[in-house]
Parts: structure tokens; sequence; C-alpha cells
């Protein structure tokens, strides 16, 4: 190499600890100062303010029951700290919410919610009837083991099922 390379290369290569052009938050592209060159907050979202947001839109409706609000805050909190690449893997992620939230569920009384909510899922398409059964077969068995959270949440009322249900 000549000299004239090796000017150039060395235009571009670190020499300290201080980057050589400005770079910005990968989410809010923000200018980094100074003291945040070594580490991106943007990589570790605090987005607590986003959960507080949409469950007080979702209070805004005067239309909706409290137990369909109490459903939709859970799942959007679930669906948005969750990464969701595709619909293919709506699915999967149906079943680990309510594996991952059964008990607020069952303690809540949202079988019917749940319900409504996989139905919907359906009708558009993105699971199959298959899903909705494993997902109510998770919920189901929750209440089977604990019965005095789910009066309510099986068809005969009792906790248990019935040969008619």
């Amino acid at each position: 190499m000549n000299g004239a390379d090796t000017e150039v290369i060395n235009r571009f290569v670190l020499k300290d600890k201080y980057p050589i052009r400005q770079y910005y938050h990968s989410r809010t592209t923000l200018p980094m100062r100074e003291s945040e060159w070594d580490v991106d907050s943007d990589d570790e979202p605090d987005e607590t303010w986003l959960h507080r947001m949409s469950a007080e839109l979702l209070d805004d409706f005067e239309d909706v029951s409290s137990k369909e609000k109490i459903f939709m805050k859970s799942w959007n909190k679930y669906i948005k700290s969750h990464c969701l690449l595709s619909d293919r893997s709506l699915p999967e992620r149906c079943l680990r919410f309510v594996n991952s939230h059964v008990h607020h569920l069952t303690k809540q009384r949202l079988r019917q919610n749940l319900l409504l909510h996989l139905m919907n899922l359906w009708d558009s398409g993105l699971v199959s009837s298959q899903h909705i059964l494993t997902c109510l077969a998770v919920y189901d068995d929750h209440c089977t083991e604990s019965t005095e959270l789910c009066s309510e949440a099986l068809p005969n009322g009792n906790g248990t099922k019935t040969a008619d249900a």
C-alpha cells in the first residue's frame, strides 16, 4: 500500500474509544451522546408507558364489558412484549399466552372471553379449531386442578365437566 491508501484507511479506523462519525439509537433514531456510545439503550426498551396508554385507551370504550377489557389488556401486553414475526406463529403464541396466564384467566373467570378471542382469530383464518381446543383444554385442565377458581368456568357451573357439555 502506498501512503495515500494508508491515509484513507486511517480515517476510518478507530484509534481511541470515540467513534469517528455520529451514531444513532437503533429504535428512536436519536443521535447518541458521548456517554452512550458503548451501549445502545434502545436494545432494552422500557415499554411500560405503552402498556399503560393501551390500557387507558381500552378503558375509554363504553360498549365493552369489564371482563373483555381485562382480557384484552392481558392479551395486548403479552403480544406487545413478545415478538410476533408472522401470522404463522400466532397459534403457538396463543398457547403460550394461555399457559403463562392460565391462573390469571381462571381467577378472573375469563374462559368465555378467551374463547371469543380465539374464535375471532379462527374467523380471520389465523388459528385452527384444533388450536382453539388445545388452548381451552389447558384452561379447563387448570380448572379441574383448582375448582375453587373455576366455579363458573366450566359448562355446568360447579367446576366439573358434565356428560351433556
